[in-house]
């Protein structure tokens, strides 16, 4: 897998298949400084799995499709 997004609402996704996303709109808006809000996406980009998983029997299919937040 090598696809991240930026969602219109502001959340970060390390995968288009990812069940979990990082607020950055929150981060943003509490004021973090350039350098706190890379640690977040650097964070989230490490947190990233090396595959997707959809051919495995443990997939979890995400609450919101791709054609929601943008893919």
């Amino acid at each position: 897998c090598d696809r991240i997004r930026l969602t219109a609402d502001g959340h970060f996704r390390n995968c288009l298949f990812a069940v979990e996303d990082y607020n950055l709109r929150d981060v943003m808006r509490s004021g973090a400084t350039d350098d706190e809000l890379a640690a977040v996406i650097e964070g989230a980009v490490s947190d990233k799995w090396a595959g997707h998983g959809i051919d495995t029997v443990h997939f979890i299919r995400p609450k919101r499709n791709m054609s929601q937040i943008g893919g």
